[in-house]
């Protein structure tokens, strides 16, 4: 479907999913893609694909205009594009105010730790979002402590997926942290994050005071005897988790 043809269905109201191919549109066809979008009351699910880090930065800020206003869109996935520090910024500014969007799918995008830290500010305001994906896109203590701590003050994201990235050090502190004050978070998404003992320690000790989560996913990290010894005590005590993958670890 060309675009012209997309923005004549989104002004009908006829489509429920669609895919905006940034590269294939000019200037004007962006803006009057998110016009239109601004006032649908039918589409669902965007995916936008983009190609390089102008093709992103070309429509970002029409679509933050239109997610400020939209309240029927419910899932935004702008996975495999490349999100600047200026797009990140925008996306923000929408997500705080956004009201309809359930799940921000930002699977290696190239978003940066200034970027994480301005979606944690949005983060703390937004009262609709389920879930946020930020896999695969190498983030560190900064970024995730940054994360943490604003998902201490959100009551809504109940599915967090951080796989693909480098927990340790402060990460893991906050997010155990997190963990032991949030009771929103079912589902914990850290497989491929590089963890190891200490950071186990960290996690097992949050789940003997959280009683929310149900499935953790540490698949392929560096995880030993001792760190499975940490999630057995913890399992002694917490009642909520129902699965836990420590699947292609080093346990021994």
């Amino acid at each position: 479907m060309d675009i012209g043809t997309q923005i004549l269905s989104l002004r009908e109201n006829s489509e429920t999913q669609m895919r905006l191919f940034m590269s294939n549109a000019t200037e004007d066809e962006v803006v009057r893609f998110f016009k239109a979008l601004k006032h649908n009351t039918s589409l669902l699910e965007l995916r936008i694909v983009s190609i390089g880090v102008e093709d992103l930065d070309f429509g970002i800020e029409p679509l933050r205009d239109t997610l400020i206003v939209n309240e029927t869109l419910q899932v935004l996935d702008l996975s495999f594009t490349n999100l600047t520090n200026t797009g990140s910024k925008l996306l923000a500014a929408a997500i705080g105010e956004n009201k309809g969007l359930k799940s921000l799918i930002l699977e290696e995008t190239n978003i940066s730790t200034t970027g994480v830290c301005s979606l944690a500010t949005a983060i703390k305001q937004n009262k609709s979002l389920e879930e946020l994906n930020l896999s695969n896109n190498q983030l560190g203590d900064i970024a995730i402590s940054a994360l943490a701590k604003a998902l201490k003050e959100n009551n809504s994201v109940t599915s967090l997926h951080l796989y693909q990235n480098v927990l340790n050090g402060s990460g893991a502190r906050n997010l155990g942290e997190t963990l032991t004050v949030n009771q929103s978070i079912l589902y914990l998404d850290l497989h491929l994050s590089r963890i190891k003992d200490n950071e186990c320690k960290r996690l097992a000790d949050a789940l003997k005071i959280n009683h929310v989560l149900e499935e953790l996913n540490l698949y392929d990290n560096y995880i030993s005897h001792i760190g499975a010894r940490y999630f057995g005590q913890a399992l002694r005590v917490n009642k909520s988790l129902v699965s836990l993958n420590m699947n292609k670890n080093v346990l021994g």
